[in-house]
C-alpha cells in the first residue's frame, strides 16, 4: 500500500516536471515568434551555419 502511494507521488511529480518543461518550451517558442523578423533571420543564418559545419564534419568522417 505504502509503495503504491510512493509510486503515485513519483508519477505526479514527474507529470508536474514535464508540464513545467512544456511551459518553459512554449514560453521560449512564443518569445522567438514575437521577436522582430531580422533577429529571426539572423538566428536562421546561425543555425544554417551550424548545420553546414556539422554536415561538413560528418562528410569528412565518412570520407576518411
Amino acid at each position: 500500500k505504502k509503495a503504491q502511494q510512493k509510486m503515485e507521488q513519483e508519477l505526479l511529480k514527474r507529470q508536474a516536471d514535464i508540464a513545467a518543461q512544456q511551459r518553459k518550451f512554449d514560453d521560449m517558442k512564443r518569445q522567438l515568434e514575437e521577436q522582430p523578423r531580422e533577429i529571426h533571420y539572423y538566428h536562421k543564418k546561425i543555425i544554417e551555419g551550424l548545420v553546414d559545419a556539422v554536415s561538413d564534419d560528418f562528410e569528412i568522417c565518412v570520407i576518411s
